[in-house]
Order: structure tokens, then C-alpha cells, then sequence
């Protein structure tokens, strides 16, 4: 049995194998950049349903899930999985909370604003692409190339239609791919998405 380490969903271990397009025509690294940061600055959140899968290299089928998700800045997260297992992760602007319901199981670690370290940074940070992503546009994608070295993973693809993302791809540095797909974005939330309760009997980890 192959065995697979996920996102919490950056989570969250957020993404993918890509088609081969070819470059837009006349978009410079700069144009691509200015572009992607102008959706992102005019993207206060959104939420949506989702499809997550995470794929090999080679199209092998790891994991598939389904779930809920809202995202609002500044780096504030909520991504429940429903299907086939339940989980939660709360991003609070200051900490990251998980929640594995099976295992009653709760990992807490500091948010990081760094994509680098945190994919789900570029919907939710106030930074400048530019300082964490080399930026280029093939067919209807952005596709971003970490600068860091130490990067978690290889490339991050976003696409949009008009001014909302419908789908997440992310490859990481083992070859394996994790495609997001936004689906309806009517979904009922909890009162407070962005508020996490530790649960009374719950294990609790803190990551450093």
C-alpha cells in the first residue's frame, strides 16, 4: 500500500500535474506579476465548495475529498473536510489550528505569511508576489515558481474567472500533485468560521 502524507489543507497540503499549454503571447514576467497581484489585492475572500484530489506523478490516484471552505483577510482560513473523513483547519490570523475529528486529535502551529512555507498565503497575505514568486501565464493559468530554495514545493498554479479562483494546483517537491477545484460558492458557514474552541478531551501537538 503506498502511503501519502496530506495538507491539512494548506492546509492545508495544498496541489498537481499540469497540461502542456503554450505561453500567452506578449505577457512579460512583469505584466504576469502586476496582473495576478491586482486579482489578489481586489480579493478581500471568498468560500466555496471543494474537490480536492492528490495525484503521483504518473496519475496514480492517492486521495480524493470533499468539503467547505472560506478564506478572508488578513490570513484568516476556514477548510472543513466532509468526505470520506472529517477535519478541520482554522487559521485565526495568528495560529493554525487542525483538527483530525477521527483521531480527536488538535496540531497547532503559528502562521506563517511566507508562501514558501504557507500556499494558502497568497489568497489571504498583504505581501508582494514578486518577493516570493517568479510569475508567468501559460494558457489560462498563473503559474508560480518559488524563489526560496527551501520551498515545501515546486509550483503553485491559480486560475480565475472573472476576478474569483476556480481551481488550485500545486506540485510539490516529491512529484506529487494536488489539484483544487472550487465548485459552488453558496455554502452555509458556522457563526464564527475563523474562531477555533480546542476541544476538552481532545490530544493537542504544538508545532514550532
Amino acid at each position: 500500500m503506498r502511503s501519502i502524507t496530506l495538507l491539512p489543507a494548506p492546509v492545508i497540503k495544498i496541489f498537481f500535474l499540469f497540461a502542456i499549454w503554450s505561453i500567452a503571447p506578449n505577457v512579460s514576467a512583469q505584466e504576469a506579476v502586476d496582473e495576478l497581484q491586482q486579482l489578489l489585492d481586489q480579493l478581500n475572500g471568498f468560500q466555496s465548495s471543494f474537490i480536492q484530489t492528490v495525484t503521483e506523478e504518473d496519475g496514480y490516484l492517492l486521495d480524493e475529498q470533499e468539503g467547505i471552505l472560506s478564506f478572508e483577510k488578513p490570513n484568516r482560513i476556514f477548510w472543513q473536510v466532509t468526505e470520506p473523513y472529517r477535519s478541520i483547519l482554522v487559521a485565526d490570523g495568528q495560529n493554525i489550528y487542525f483538527h483530525d475529528e477521527d483521531l480527536n486529535q488538535v496540531r497547532i502551529r503559528p502562521w506563517s505569511a511566507n508562501p514558501a512555507d504557507n500556499p494558502a498565503a497568497v489568497f489571504v497575505g498583504e505581501g508582494n508576489l514578486a518577493d516570493y514568486y517568479q510569475v508567468e501565464v501559460i494558457g489560462s493559468r498563473f503559474m508560480l515558481s518559488p524563489r526560496a530554495e527551501d520551498s515545501g514545493y515546486k509550483s503553485l498554479a491559480l486560475t480565475f474567472d472573472d476576478g474569483t479562483p476556480t481551481r488550485m494546483e500545486l506540485e510539490d517537491n516529491l512529484g506529487q500533485i494536488t489539484d483544487i477545484q472550487f465548485d459552488s460558492l453558496d455554502q452555509i458557514l458556522p457563526e464564527h468560521p475563523y474562531q477555533f474552541s480546542i476541544p476538552v478531551d481532545a490530544e493537542v501537538i504544538v508545532d514550532d
